[in-house]
């Protein structure tokens, strides 16, 4: 179990291979999401490794999520990322959205 996470609100959009060490950089990631996915990432107060993910720019105007600015939260941890919210089904699409975003950028 993570820490701090609540698991059946909690959709992964990707996970490390390699469990014995740290994989992932909260601060690559966030950057990834803000610069080149274009989301408007908030740190989530008293915790280093979670962000408020309150909308997204598009085409250079922003449009925040319909859910409101503190629904779903980006959670980066040693070995996974991915996103939490309080309905399970809107963790799970967000996640599926980013990670599909994520494949089409690096492609």
């Amino acid at each position: 179990m993570i820490k701090g996470v609540n698991m059946k609100n909690y959709n992964i959009i990707a996970k490390s291979n390699n469990q014995d060490k740290k994989s992932f950089s909260v601060d690559k990631i966030k950057d990834f999401l803000r610069h080149e996915l274009g989301y408007n990432l908030n740190p989530v107060q008293g915790q280093s490794n979670k962000f408020w993910v309150s909308g997204k720019y598009i085409e250079n105007a922003f449009k925040e999520f319909m859910s409101g600015s503190k629904y779903y939260k980006l959670v980066i941890n040693d070995n996974d990322f991915g996103i939490s919210a309080s309905g399970d089904f809107n963790a799970f699409q967000m996640s599926g959205i980013i990670r599909d975003e994520i494949k089409q950028a690096i492609k």
